[in-house]
Protein backbone atom coordinates (compact mmCIF):
# COMPACT_ATOMS: atom_id res chain seq x y z
CA UNK A 1 0.00 0.00 0.00
CA UNK A 2 1.56 3.57 -0.92
CA UNK A 3 2.72 5.80 1.79
CA UNK A 4 -0.13 8.29 1.79
CA UNK A 5 -2.61 5.74 2.07
CA UNK A 6 -1.16 3.89 5.14
CA UNK A 7 -0.79 8.09 6.38
CA UNK A 8 -5.08 8.07 5.95
CA UNK A 9 -5.14 4.80 6.93
CA UNK A 10 -3.38 5.38 10.30
CA UNK A 11 -5.29 9.01 10.86
CA UNK A 12 -8.66 7.34 10.18
CA UNK A 13 -7.89 4.73 12.78
CA UNK A 14 -6.64 7.45 15.53
CA UNK A 15 -9.76 9.46 15.33
CA UNK A 16 -12.06 6.35 15.51
CA UNK A 17 -9.98 4.98 18.49
CA UNK A 18 -10.34 8.71 20.12
CA UNK A 19 -14.32 8.20 19.52
CA UNK A 20 -14.37 4.93 20.75
CA UNK A 21 -12.73 5.67 24.24
CA UNK A 22 -15.15 8.37 24.44
CA UNK A 23 -17.94 5.99 24.40
CA UNK A 24 -16.35 3.12 25.99
CA UNK A 25 -16.25 5.68 29.00
CA UNK A 26 -19.50 7.20 28.83
CA UNK A 27 -20.43 3.55 28.54
CA UNK A 28 -18.66 2.53 31.51
CA UNK A 29 -19.45 5.19 33.73
CA UNK A 30 -23.80 3.87 32.75
CA UNK A 31 -22.90 0.16 33.22
CA UNK A 32 -25.33 0.13 36.11
CA UNK A 33 -28.03 1.47 33.61
CA UNK A 34 -27.58 -1.31 31.33
CA UNK A 35 -25.57 0.06 28.32
CA UNK A 36 -25.11 -2.73 25.67
CA UNK A 37 -21.65 -2.53 23.47
CA UNK A 38 -21.04 -4.28 21.14
CA UNK A 39 -17.93 -4.93 18.15
CA UNK A 40 -18.40 -5.99 14.46
CA UNK A 41 -16.33 -7.53 12.01
CA UNK A 42 -17.61 -7.92 8.60
CA UNK A 43 -16.86 -8.55 4.64
CA UNK A 44 -18.30 -8.28 1.43
CA UNK A 45 -18.10 -6.90 -1.83
CA UNK A 46 -18.54 -3.02 -2.50
CA UNK A 47 -20.11 -1.83 -5.65
CA UNK A 48 -18.21 1.31 -7.01
CA UNK A 49 -20.37 4.06 -8.96
CA UNK A 50 -20.18 3.66 -12.53
CA UNK A 51 -18.54 7.16 -12.79
CA UNK A 52 -14.76 7.27 -13.27
CA UNK A 53 -14.31 3.61 -11.76
CA UNK A 54 -15.86 1.60 -15.08
CA UNK A 55 -11.97 -0.16 -15.54
CA UNK A 56 -12.03 -1.36 -12.29
CA UNK A 57 -13.54 -4.75 -10.26
CA UNK A 58 -15.79 -4.15 -7.82
CA UNK A 59 -13.89 -4.71 -4.44
CA UNK A 60 -13.86 -6.95 -1.13
CA UNK A 61 -14.23 -4.51 1.59
CA UNK A 62 -13.44 -4.86 5.33
CA UNK A 63 -14.93 -3.41 7.95
CA UNK A 64 -14.49 -3.01 11.80
CA UNK A 65 -17.30 -1.60 13.85
CA UNK A 66 -18.13 -0.58 17.39
CA UNK A 67 -21.41 0.13 18.96
CA UNK A 68 -23.12 1.66 22.37
CA UNK A 69 -26.18 1.47 22.83
CA UNK A 70 -28.64 2.12 26.12
CA UNK A 71 -31.66 -0.15 25.65
CA UNK A 72 -34.40 2.40 26.81
CA UNK A 73 -32.73 5.85 24.78
CA UNK A 74 -34.10 6.16 20.96
CA UNK A 75 -31.01 5.74 19.31
CA UNK A 76 -27.36 4.76 20.22
CA UNK A 77 -24.00 5.79 18.74
CA UNK A 78 -21.79 3.44 16.22
CA UNK A 79 -18.33 3.91 14.57
CA UNK A 80 -16.36 1.96 11.82
CA UNK A 81 -13.26 1.82 9.79
CA UNK A 82 -13.62 0.17 6.11
CA UNK A 83 -11.19 -0.45 3.67
CA UNK A 84 -10.43 -2.32 0.22
CA UNK A 85 -8.32 -2.57 -2.93
CA UNK A 86 -9.55 -2.53 -6.22
CA UNK A 87 -7.54 -3.68 -9.51
CA UNK A 88 -7.88 -1.96 -12.89
CA UNK A 89 -8.53 -3.50 -15.85
CA UNK A 90 -7.52 -2.15 -19.68
CA UNK A 91 -6.26 1.14 -18.29
CA UNK A 92 -2.92 2.48 -19.35
CA UNK A 93 -2.20 4.56 -16.84
CA UNK A 94 -3.54 3.18 -13.62
CA UNK A 95 -3.30 -0.12 -11.78
CA UNK A 96 -5.22 -0.33 -9.09
CA UNK A 97 -7.09 2.06 -6.18
CA UNK A 98 -6.82 1.82 -2.24
CA UNK A 99 -9.86 2.26 -0.46
CA UNK A 100 -10.32 4.09 3.69
CA UNK A 101 -13.32 5.48 5.37
CA UNK A 102 -14.22 6.39 8.51
CA UNK A 103 -18.43 6.38 9.97
CA UNK A 104 -19.85 7.78 12.74
CA UNK A 105 -23.66 7.81 12.97
CA UNK A 106 -26.30 6.89 15.30
CA UNK A 107 -28.04 3.34 15.65
CA UNK A 108 -31.25 1.61 16.61
CA UNK A 109 -31.42 -1.65 17.39
CA UNK A 110 -34.71 -3.75 17.81
CA UNK A 111 -34.54 -7.48 19.43
CA UNK A 112 -37.36 -10.21 18.79
CA UNK A 113 -38.18 -13.44 18.75
CA UNK A 114 -35.38 -13.58 21.49
CA UNK A 115 -32.18 -14.59 19.11
CA UNK A 116 -33.05 -12.38 16.35
CA UNK A 117 -31.93 -8.36 16.32
CA UNK A 118 -32.80 -5.77 13.54
CA UNK A 119 -30.32 -3.05 13.37
CA UNK A 120 -30.43 0.05 11.46
CA UNK A 121 -28.11 3.26 11.35
CA UNK A 122 -26.81 6.37 9.45
CA UNK A 123 -24.87 9.20 9.30
CA UNK A 124 -21.20 11.62 8.36
CA UNK A 125 -18.99 9.28 6.48
CA UNK A 126 -15.21 10.85 5.24
CA UNK A 127 -13.73 8.40 2.76
CA UNK A 128 -10.06 8.85 0.86
CA UNK A 129 -8.97 6.80 -2.27
CA UNK A 130 -4.86 6.66 -3.43
CA UNK A 131 -5.31 5.66 -7.50
CA UNK A 132 -2.20 3.62 -8.27
CA UNK A 133 -0.91 4.80 -11.97
CA UNK A 134 2.24 3.60 -13.83
CA UNK A 135 3.93 6.49 -13.77
CA UNK A 136 6.59 7.39 -16.82
CA UNK A 137 9.51 6.40 -14.95
CA UNK A 138 8.36 4.67 -11.76
CA UNK A 139 5.42 3.49 -10.03
CA UNK A 140 3.27 6.86 -8.40
CA UNK A 141 -0.23 7.65 -7.17
CA UNK A 142 -2.70 10.71 -6.49
CA UNK A 143 -5.13 10.89 -3.70
CA UNK A 144 -8.64 11.78 -3.39
CA UNK A 145 -11.20 12.43 -0.51
CA UNK A 146 -14.80 12.57 -0.50
CA UNK A 147 -17.52 13.59 2.70
CA UNK A 148 -20.99 12.23 2.62
CA UNK A 149 -23.41 9.92 4.61
CA UNK A 150 -24.33 6.14 4.76
CA UNK A 151 -26.78 4.14 6.01
CA UNK A 152 -27.38 0.55 6.67
CA UNK A 153 -29.93 -1.76 7.66
CA UNK A 154 -28.74 -5.91 9.18
CA UNK A 155 -30.49 -9.03 10.55
CA UNK A 156 -28.18 -10.80 13.13
CA UNK A 157 -28.98 -14.14 15.02
CA UNK A 158 -27.37 -14.67 18.43
CA UNK A 159 -25.64 -18.21 17.97
CA UNK A 160 -24.29 -18.58 21.55
CA UNK A 161 -23.61 -16.42 24.20
CA UNK A 162 -22.99 -12.82 23.14
CA UNK A 163 -21.81 -13.96 19.74
CA UNK A 164 -23.66 -13.20 16.93
CA UNK A 165 -24.02 -13.65 13.03
CA UNK A 166 -25.64 -11.66 10.12
CA UNK A 167 -25.53 -9.52 7.33
CA UNK A 168 -25.75 -5.68 6.38
CA UNK A 169 -26.58 -3.81 3.75
CA UNK A 170 -25.56 -0.72 2.91
CA UNK A 171 -25.30 2.40 0.89
CA UNK A 172 -23.18 5.17 0.95
CA UNK A 173 -22.56 8.43 -1.27
CA UNK A 174 -20.88 11.54 -1.16
CA UNK A 175 -18.82 14.35 -2.89
CA UNK A 176 -17.09 13.13 -5.82
CA UNK A 177 -13.08 12.10 -5.71
CA UNK A 178 -11.01 14.58 -7.42
CA UNK A 179 -8.43 12.03 -8.24
CA UNK A 180 -5.55 11.61 -11.06
CA UNK A 181 -7.31 14.43 -13.31
CA UNK A 182 -10.47 13.09 -12.80
CA UNK A 183 -13.84 13.62 -10.96
CA UNK A 184 -15.08 9.68 -9.79
CA UNK A 185 -18.20 8.76 -7.98
CA UNK A 186 -17.93 8.27 -4.20
CA UNK A 187 -21.42 5.97 -4.07
CA UNK A 188 -20.48 2.51 -2.70
CA UNK A 189 -23.26 0.01 -1.71
CA UNK A 190 -22.44 -2.84 -0.53
CA UNK A 191 -23.85 -6.19 1.15
CA UNK A 192 -21.72 -7.95 3.82
CA UNK A 193 -21.46 -10.89 6.20
CA UNK A 194 -20.88 -9.90 9.88
CA UNK A 195 -19.47 -11.36 12.94
CA UNK A 196 -20.93 -9.80 16.15
CA UNK A 197 -19.49 -9.70 19.46
CA UNK A 198 -21.69 -7.77 22.66
CA UNK A 199 -19.95 -7.00 25.49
Amino acid sequence: MPRSSVILLLGCIALDACACVALDAGASSNAEDGVQRSFTLAVGPAQLGSEGWADYDDRPQLELGYAAVKPDAPVGFELSLQGGRSEAHDDPRETSADFVEGRFGVRREVEFLERLQFVVGGGPRLAFTTVNLVGTYAPTSDNGASFGAYVHAGLFCRVTGNFSIGVDAQAADGSDYSVADRDRDARLTMLMVALRWDF
